[in-house]
């Protein structure tokens, strides 16, 4: 989780804008300017998204592993390392490099990991419909029709 607690302090408000000023028209995921977007969320529920990250990151949850008797799967696009800008208090969010790092670890805890392939298959990428239903389509299959 790390850099999410970062990312949810830079989203505390600090001035209200109309939902016009806050998106830009949507063209594409890729083609979409992250750093022009304003975000302005309810103080309480950008307290409570810190309030859990910050939680989760002191969370031993390899205490938790021998009860988890379910199939798990996590899964990341290879360039999926998300790089803030200001407007996001400049934190780096770097799910393929956490999963890379703990590969082995989570394995062992029974989890199953994929790296989905790719130099440009970042966090948007990695979500689509057209990526992902190949990857968790069989998985489901096989881990939830024995």
């Amino acid at each position: 989780m790390e850099g999410l607690s970062d990312l949810f302090q830079a989203l505390q408000p600090s001035s209200s804008s109309s939902t016009e000023e806050q998106f830009q028209d949507f063209v594409s995921p890729e083609e979409y300017d992250w750093d022009q977007v304003q975000v302005t969320l309810d103080p309480a529920q950008t307290k409570q998204f810190l309030t859990l990250y910050q939680s989760l990151s002191d969370f031993d949850d390899t205490s938790v592993h021998d009860n988890l008797t379910f199939p798990k799967l996590t899964f990341a696009g290879e360039a999926d390392r998300i790089v803030y800008g200001e407007n996001f208090g400049s934190v780096t969010v770097d799910i393929a490099g956490a999963l890379r790092k703990n590969e082995q670890t989570l394995r062992q805890l029974g989890w199953d990991v994929a790296i989905l392939p790719g130099n440009a298959m970042d966090h948007t990428k990695a979500m689509q419909p057209e990526t992902v239903l190949p990857l968790i389509k069989p998985w489901l299959a096989t881990n939830l029709l024995k």
